[in-house]
């Protein structure tokens, strides 16, 4: 083992945090992984002492995670010897999932009337470093990873920046590494270790930020990748934490405690810390669980939403090829009897390529502009409507995660509150106008700067 990395920058309140909790003195490879190994393994001593479980309830309890996994890649419609990776950080949910996820590799798709087949399982260990020894503890999460079987095992490093916070870059930059990992390597699906009572903190965050339904319905099992053909599997949404150090103990694994897991200057550690715990004591244990359950139909119930939402924005929307260049939507007629999308030129402008057209297909980006009639969207639930106008603005080339509830709010009242306003002004340098009873996002140029003499 290498000696360990140069101290990068911490943010504040970070400073003199090392990644194993040792003395500036015992920083060599040997106390690393000595120091390493006692301090988890009295971690999980403490562990056992405070959660006493038989051993059939044990038994249960990791039955319903081998099947959680199961189901997972049984629904990712794999093929013998597809390569699926975990990402693994060094924590028990991860190594847990690798660990179950090797067991579960050589019975994938397997029935009463199918034996099964089997795949590879491999692992991608991301190295932030923003602690002290974070390569050290990247290496002791690889080498328990060969030890599982897994094959086969990365170890990159990412550089962090600042942007939008240093949780959400370094978020960035782990899924970006993820991401290409997964293409170079040909792999199907990345598999995260996300539990239970991470999605019950998901919730609580989002409820504590005035989400809407979509955020408070938490993290997805499964969501395609921005930049590669493969998918982002989540199979422990519904195993609890406990249950991930069990299975480690079980597997002789050695899970890494990070300590920056303690520090109350993020949100999510004193919800985790601070908040739960509150909330069991005066609840009851089931807290995590009532919140998961809660995600699930929010999901379902925002799924609805969107769906409607889109079916509006096919109806509403009118791309007049006098002004935009654009097709029109043509009514049902004799001659369209089979119910296709139907569409007319104006002059020369040719008509839209198959799956290009934004009036068959509103839910993709066409940035260009957008036209809705204002009678349409009156008639929808305010609900459906004010999705629509977010994803009309999307469409448009607004950013998404810069269209929030002041925007979506401010188009709507161009809808609902009309009285001669002036056009809104959204990021991304668009701009939305109601026009001769239609609803008008337009890209427009933005402003120069002045010039200094």
């Amino acid at each position: 083992m290498g000696a360990p990395s140069p101290r990068l920058p911490l943010e504040a309140g970070q400073e003199g945090v090392v990644a194993l909790k040792y003395s500036e003195a015992s920083l060599n490879a040997t106390n690393v992984r000595e120091e390493y190994r006692h301090s988890a393994a009295s971690s999980q001593s403490e562990r056992g002492a405070q959660n006493p479980k038989n051993k059939s309830s044990f038994n249960a309890a990791a039955r319903r995670a081998l099947g959680d996994i199961r189901k997972a890649l049984d629904e990712l419609g794999l093929q013998p010897n597809d390569l699926v990776l975990v990402a693994v950080s060094g924590g028990a949910d991860s190594l847990a999932l690798a660990a179950e996820t090797k067991r579960a590799a050589h019975r994938v798709g397997e029935s009463t009337r199918k034996k099964g087949f089997g795949i590879r399982v491999g692992a991608v260990i991301i190295d932030h470093q923003m602690q002290f020894g974070s390569d050290d503890a990247a290496t002791e999460a690889a080498a328990q990873c060969r030890t599982i079987g897994l094959d086969p095992v990365l170890v990159l490093k990412v550089e962090v920046g600042y942007q939008g916070g240093r949780e959400a870059a370094a978020r960035a930059a782990r899924y970006a590494a993820l991401e290409q990992a997964a293409a170079d390597l040909g792999a199907k699906a990345v598999l995260l270790g996300h539990t239970l009572d991470d999605q019950a903190e998901q919730v609580l965050l989002g409820l504590a930020r005035g989400s809407g339904a979509r955020s408070l319905g938490g993290m997805p099992q499964q969501r395609t990748m921005s930049q590669h053909q493969g998918v982002f599997a989540r199979p422990f949404l519904n195993v609890p934490r406990s249950t991930t150090e069990f299975l480690c103990e079980w597997h002789r694994l050695t899970p890494w405690q990070d300590p920056t897991n303690q520090q109350p200057i993020y949100l999510r550690n004193r919800i985790r810390n601070q908040v739960m715990p509150e909330l069991k004591a005066a609840i009851g244990p089931g807290v995590p669980e009532a919140l998961a359950r809660t995600a699930e139909q929010l999901a379902e119930d925002a799924d609805a939403l969107d769906y409607y939402a889109e079916q509006l924005l096919a109806s509403a929307a009118r791309l007049d090829s006098a002004i935009f260049g654009h097709c029109v939507p043509l009514p049902q007629n004799d001659d369209n009897s089979s119910g296709a999308p139907a569409h007319k030129s104006k002059g020369s402008v040719p008509l839209p390529k198959d799956g290009d057209c934004p009036i068959c297909h509103p839910a993709r980006e066409s940035q260009g502009p957008v036209a809705l009639r204002v009678e349409s969207l009156l008639e929808a639930p305010v609900a459906v409507r004010r999705r629509a106008l977010r994803l009309a603005a999307i469409n448009a080339g607004a950013p998404a995660s810069d269209v929030n509830r002041t925007q979506v709010l401010a188009i709507d009242a161009l809808v609902a509150n009309w009285h001669g306003q002036s056009a809104h002004k959204l990021p991304g340098n668009i701009q939305v106008s109601r026009q001769y009873g239609m609803l008008v996002f337009e890209k427009t140029q933005p402003a120069k700067k002045p010039r200094l003499s």
